[in-house]
């Protein structure tokens, strides 16, 4: 059974048994993380915006933590995020489990400064993990939408009312600042990536205005669902024979990093 990495909000290390703190150096960067087991699953968990919520969006050590996963022998990671909701039909509260994205992030950051490698992001959240999930919360009964479409911004702020407009046109479903370059980066190291997402507000020009404190309220009333769902995602996530192609920039970069 495979070893699966979980990046979400501090707290969800809760949820484990025999959890045990670690570190992980990544030049002058100190990496915290939690190990512990679900399910018969060993999961290794880092909070994205760090242990005292330091990291804004544009700032997390995105690049860390994927070496720091690699470096574990981790081939596989569930993200969690907050997302707005670009859909009428889709409120807060809502789960979403994307298997698409559009990027309008510009971020860059890449895995591979030092040689040139294009890797194939056709299918930006591993389709097998997606699959499986799907059919898990249906037969479970549980209210998740499968499929969707994320829209990646770069942040810190929300966005206007014109780019939700447009980002909607475009095609998105939800929108959200961290799933880039968090996926890009996962798929440059080798890694199946899942996302599973919380749509924790309307996003610009559907509601009078976005505020954080919103976002914090309605992800506090989510935890315990999702919680629940990670009892069961992170143990298929483990058990799951992946056989797709996320795994294959790996060899390039085992060359690059010497891994």
């Amino acid at each position: 059974m495979a070893v699966v990495g979980l990046v979400g909000g501090t707290g969800l290390e809760k949820i484990f048994s025999g959890v045990e703190e670690g570190s992980y150096r990544a030049g002058d960067l100190e990496i915290r993380f939690a190990r512990g087991s679900i399910g018969g699953v060993e999961v290794v968990f880092i909070p994205r915006h760090g242990w005292s919520h330091e990291y804004p969006p544009h700032r997390v050590p995105y690049e860390a933590y994927i070496h720091m996963f690699r470096s574990m022998g981790v081939d596989r990671v569930v993200g969690l995020s907050a997302v707005g909701s670009l859909r009428p039909d889709l409120g807060p509260g809502s789960i979403v489990v994307p298997s698409q994205l559009i990027d309008y992030s510009l971020h860059g950051r890449t895995l591979y400064d030092s040689r040139v490698y294009h890797v194939d992001f056709t299918r930006p959240y591993c389709p097998q993990l997606v699959e499986l999930v799907a059919r898990e919360t249906a037969r479970r009964g549980v209210d998740a939408k499968p499929y969707y479409t994320y829209v990646s911004t770069y942040g810190p702020r929300f966005e206007t009312a014109a780019e939700i407009s447009m980002l909607r046109r475009a095609g998105g479903d939800v929108v959200g600042m961290t799933s880039v370059p968090e996926s890009v980066l996962a798929r440059e190291a080798g890694i199946h990536y899942l996302l599973i997402c919380v749509v924790s507000n309307y996003a610009a020009g559907m509601q009078e205005r976005v505020t954080e404190e919103e976002v914090y309220r309605v992800m506090s009333r989510a935890r315990e669902r999702i919680e629940d769902m990670l009892r069961w995602v992170l143990p298929l996530v483990g058990e799951a024979d992946l056989s797709d192609s996320c795994t294959l920039p790996y060899e390039a970069y085992r060359e690059v990093y010497g891994v």
